[in-house]
């Protein structure tokens, strides 16, 4: 019998007797502090005014799990306070809204500093417009891996809006999109009420409003492509123009492409992929992929996941918790992404000191994610350099 097996079974009965007879008062952890205060204003981001007399919910979120929403109005000026939360450092806030309709959601989660028990967090809103000239893609993402007799593909879009008005398209339908001909089995991964997209004869159109910003919303599907023999070509339509593109192709494919250029190998769950850049594509102009040496790669051992990851409202649009779960599931390494995903805005008004220490706890929650296996390595130090490179500049 191996050693370690014997050593549990004489320790059991011992741990047994420390769990039966461990006194009551320190089988109940403490009470977390609650007396933190959160203050912020909404604020109209087309006019630059306050906008008056909405209606508030902050959301409190702690291990990706919403443990309560509170709910009261902004007043005249726009300003709202809830006080009484918790100041754990595992905690987020997120403050949510509706105007016009439209539902928006603070673009950083509210967070207390240490012996901090005060903090701020301002909610922006917009006027709406019709008019979808500032609609671009500002990020797409193609991830190809192979079966038997099928290519798998994860199709990412991140819009963008350049305009200072939320678009809300015509009929609510605000952006048009269609999948490559041979495409099957089309899922969209992020429509949580399977109502959100609309099959046309055209393609898809997306119901889902777009808010002023480069990662406004996200369109993330996955379906399979059918092949015989060893080579096969994909075009995948543009909707948009596309300012950065990136492609991850599964080592032992050989990928041909006018629009990208190799960039370099990584590692993803065991297996090897080669990731290719493009950029400035223009719209109605189709991504054109020719792959070869399908018959001779052979199936990734285990597939890429899509990490299942709860959105705190149920909304495509970056905040930017689920996208960016999404986009580092699939290896993707956007370093603009890793910072969304652990938010860091410098505050013109924050003293240094409080910007150190608001990097500082977002650097332990790094570590943390990094240690319960979330993050693969190479993005953990990615992120981390981001972060002490900020810290540098803070104390030059």
């Amino acid at each position: 019998m191996p050693l370690f097996v014997k050593a549990i079974k004489l320790l059991m009965p011992l741990l047994l007797m420390t769990i039966l007879f461990k006194p009551a008062s320190a089988q109940t952890p403490p009470p977390l502090p609650s007396n933190g205060v959160l203050r912020g204003q909404v604020l109209n981001g087309t006019t630059g005014q306050p906008q008056p007399n909405l209606p508030i919910k902050l959301h409190a979120i702690q291990n990706d799990t919403t443990l309560k929403t509170l709910t009261m109005q902004a007043d005249g000026n726009g300003n709202y306070s809830f006080d009484n939360l918790s100041t754990e450092h595992t905690m987020n806030y997120q403050v949510e809204t509706t105007y016009q309709q439209i539902t928006y959601l603070s673009q950083e989660p509210g967070l207390f500093t240490p012996n901090s028990t005060a903090t701020t967090l301002n909610l922006k809103v917009y006027e709406i417009t019709t008019d979808n000239q500032n609609i671009y893609i500002t990020q797409m993402h193609y991830l190809v891996t192979l079966s038997p007799t099928d290519l798998q593909i994860v199709q990412i879009f991140i819009i963008g809006n350049r305009g200072a008005q939320t678009y809300i398209g015509q009929n609510g339908q605000t952006f048009t999109f269609a999948m490559p001909q041979q495409a099957q089995g089309v899922t969209f991964q992020n429509d949580t009420t399977s109502e959100r997209f609309i099959k046309t004869e055209a393609g898809y159109v997306d119901q889902e409003a777009i808010v002023p910003g480069e990662e406004s919303l996200s369109i993330i599907a996955t379906y399979s492509v059918p092949y015989q023999g060893d080579t096969a070509t994909v075009e995948v339509p543009l909707p948009a123009d596309v300012a950065n593109l990136s492609v991850m192709v599964q080592q032992g494919i050989t990928l041909i492409s006018q629009q990208v250029t190799f960039a370099s190998n990584r590692q993803m769950q065991g297996t090897s992929f080669s990731i290719f850049r493009g950029a400035t594509l223009p719209k109605n102009e189709p991504l054109s992929l020719k792959l070869s040496g399908l018959s001779q790669a052979a199936p990734p051992a285990t597939m890429p996941d899509i990490p299942a990851h709860q959105a705190i409202a149920p909304s495509s649009r970056l905040s930017q918790s689920s996208l960016m779960w999404l986009i580092l599931g699939l290896g993707v390494l956007i370093i603009g992404g890793v910072m969304g995903f652990y938010p860091y805005t410098r505050r013109a008004n924050d003293a240094p000191a409080t910007q150190r220490q608001r990097l500082l706890l977002l650097l332990v929650r790094l570590d943390e994610e990094f240690a319960t296996g979330k993050l693969e390595e190479a993005t953990y130090q990615a992120a981390r350099t981001k972060y002490k490179a900020e810290l540098v500049a803070l104390e030059s």
